[in-house]
């Protein structure tokens, strides 16, 4: 996939077919907010104008830490802890919201583990 910045937040993307081959034909143009899971996830594993596609991706990420793309559950927040951290000390205002994830997932582990998993296991058979 190449994306391209276009005006007014849009993006346009060529896209791989699903065997890998580039499609010059296949163009989407797409605001940011309308771009799939996995589209941010390739974009950010791609480090691509990581200012505007970053804002989109905590956007997903607060709602739901363990949001998926086409891998995997949590692909999207692997991809975004795959940024370098010289991006992140150039943008506190993004690490702040890292943080903020990172303090969420915290709270849902001791859920998990002293809530959810508990009441769980009695549902062994």
């Amino acid at each position: 996939m190449s994306i391209y910045d276009t005006e007014e937040g849009c993006i346009s993307m060529d896209r791989d077919d699903s065997l890998g081959r580039h499609d010059n034909r296949v163009v989407e143009l797409a605001p940011l907010s309308k771009v799939s899971i996995e589209d941010l996830r390739l974009m950010i594993d791609r480090q691509h104008n990581l200012e505007r596609v970053l804002p989109r991706a905590f956007d997903i990420l607060e709602k739901n830490p363990i949001a998926q793309g086409g891998l995997h559950l949590g692909d999207l927040l692997t991809s975004v802890l795959s940024v370098p951290e010289s991006f992140w000390e150039d943008h506190p205002e993004l690490s702040r919201r890292l943080v903020d994830i990172r303090e969420e997932l915290e709270a849902l582990r001791v859920s998990i583990i002293e809530d959810w998993l508990p009441s769980l296991s009695r549902f062994d058979y």
